[in-house]
C-alpha cells in the first residue's frame, strides 16, 4: 500500500521537538531534531573490513586481499593543534618511509584537523591481523603536537557493527550537516547519543527499524565551510562508532540524457544548453547514439 506519513511530537525537557517524519511501509525517516547538547573530549573510531570478491580474479598470481581494512579515529576536544605524529599501538603512523616501505602496519595513512583546530579525522589502511584479527580490536593512539604528546587515549573498533553512517553532506550553506545513518540488523536499534563536530547530542528519542535508513539534519554554529573536516560518532548499545570526512562544495546534480536532435550541449547548440541551465538541468549526458549532434564520444 501507499506509505503515510505520521508526524509524531516528541518532548526533551519540556520542549516540543520537531517532527519526526516516517514513511510507514518505507525505509527512511527524517528528522530537524534540536537537542540540548554538551560539549566534551571524546575518542571514537570504527573499522570496515576489506572485502575480497572471488569472481574478479586477475591474470597474474597474487596473494588474495583477505585480511585487514580501513580504520577511521576521531578526536574531539583535545588539545592538540598542531598534530606531527602519530603512534598506533606505538608504530609511527605520519612520518611513514618513501624508500622502501614497510607494509607490515600501515599501507596508507591520513590525517586532518578542523580549521579551529579542536577536532581530528585520522585514517588508515592496515592489513595486519595482530591489530585487527578480533572483534572488537583495541587500539592504542597516541598524538604528538610540535613534539609534545598532546593525547593518548584507547579505543575498540569492530567490523561487525550493524548500525553505520553511510553518508553526510552540508546544506544551507554550511548551516546544516545532513546524516544518514543505516541500521543493518535484523532487529531495530535505539541509539543513545550522536556527536556533531564535536557537539555531543543526547538522541534516546531515536530507534531505527531494521534495514531502516535515518535522516537528521543537525545546526552548526559557527556554519561549516568547504574544505574543512566534518566528524560524527554515534552511541549505541555501550558502544560508540566515529566517521570523518572532508566538506565539499554543496551541489545537487540534476541531469539529463537527451535522444533527439536538440543537441543541448555547450559548443553545439548553446541555445538550447543555457534553455535547459536555465530549467535547473545542470548535467547532460552526451552519447554518440544521437548521430545528429555528430561525432561525440560515449560519456
Amino acid at each position: 500500500r501507499e506509505p503515510s506519513h505520521h508526524p509524531i511530537h516528541l518532548m526533551l525537557n519540556g520542549i516540543q521537538l520537531s517532527p519526526l517524519l516516517c514513511l510507514v511501509g518505507a525505509a527512511v525517516c527524517t528528522s530537524a531534531y534540536t537537542f540540548r547538547a554538551h560539549e566534551s573530549v571524546s575518542l571514537t573510531g570504527s573499522f570496515r573490513k576489506d572485502i575480497y570478491l572471488e569472481q574478479y580474479t586477475e591474470a597474474i598470481d597474487y596473494n588474495k586481499p583477505t585480511d585487514g581494512g580501513r580504520v577511521h579515529v576521531t578526536v574531539a576536544g583535545s588539545n592538540c593543534r598542531n598534530v606531527t605524529s602519530v603512534l598506533v599501538n606505538g608504530q609511527e603512523a605520519l612520518n611513514l618511509p618513501v624508500d622502501n616501505p614497510d607494509f607490515k602496519y600501515f599501507d596508507w595513512t591520513r590525517l586532518h584537523q578542523s580549521l579551529d583546530g579542536s577536532r581530528i579525522w585520522f585514517s588508515f589502511h592496515s592489513r595486519n591481523n595482530d591489530w585487527l584479527g578480533s572483534s572488537p580490536s583495541k587500539l592504542n593512539v597516541t598524538f604528538v603536537d610540535n613534539d609534545a604528546t598532546c593525547y593518548i587515549g584507547e579505543l575498540s573498533v569492530k567490523p561487525d557493527r550493524k548500525v553505520l553512517v553511510t553518508y553526510v553532506t552540508t546544506q544551507s550553506n554550511g548551516k546544516e550537516l545532513v546524516v544518514h545513518t543505516h541500521n543493518n540488523d535484523k532487529k531495530s536499534v535505539q541509539l543513545e547519543w550522536i556527536e556533531v563536530n564535536g557537539i555531543r547530542h543526547d538522541a534516546s528519542k531515536i530507534s531505527i527499524g531494521s534495514g531502516q535508513t535515518y535522516i537528521s539534519t543537525w545546526s552548526l554554529s559557527p556554519p561549516i565551510s568547504k574544505g574543512d573536516i566534518w566528524t560524527v560518532s554515534l552511541g549505541e548499545n555501550g558502544e560508540s562508532q566515529g566517521w570523518g570526512g572532508r566538506v565539499v562544495p554543496e551541489r545537487f546534480p540534476i541531469q539529463a540524457w537527451p535522444l533527439s536532435d536538440d543537441c543541448p550541449f555547450p559548443g553545439l547548440n548553446d541555445g538550447n544548453a543555457n534553455e535547459l541551465l536555465d530549467a535547473g538541468i545542470d548535467s547532460v549526458l552526451a552519447s554518440s547514439s544521437v548521430k545528429k549532434c555528430g561525432d561525440m564520444p560515449g560519456t
